[in-house]
């Protein structure tokens, strides 16, 4: 089951409980010691779900390990495109000028 934002832009997970109080704990946690203008890779798992709480006046690049840089946060319901993944295999979006590599010089960017 797929992760999407909503339009308050709260998440809803495929967890629930304490397991995603856990996940949105530590997310939000790790996105308060990304710094603006920074580039980040973000790896499979709970890393995926940090571009959710950078703030909006922040200017961060992110990568995924699969080959993208410009990665954004999930997608609304009904938004989400198969062919938009992340390192994790779920749906995302990409932020203006995005780029796309293959994941060997994706991994040379890391």
């Amino acid at each position: 089951m797929p992760t999407f934002v909503n339009d308050d832009g709260s998440l809803d997970m495929p967890w629930d409980g304490e397991e995603a109080k856990a996940r949105k704990t530590i997310s939000a946690r790790a996105a308060q010691f990304i710094e603006d203008a920074s580039y980040v890779n973000l790896g499979i798992g709970i890393p995926t779900l940090i571009p959710n709480y950078i703030p909006k006046d922040y200017l961060v690049t992110f990568h995924s390990e699969n080959g993208i840089l410009g990665l954004g946060g999930y997608p609304k319901r009904g938004q989400e495109d198969p062919d938009l993944i992340n390192a994790g295999k779920e749906s995302v979006v990409v932020s203006k000028g995005a780029s796309y590599f293959g994941s060997s010089d994706s991994f040379l960017m890391i």
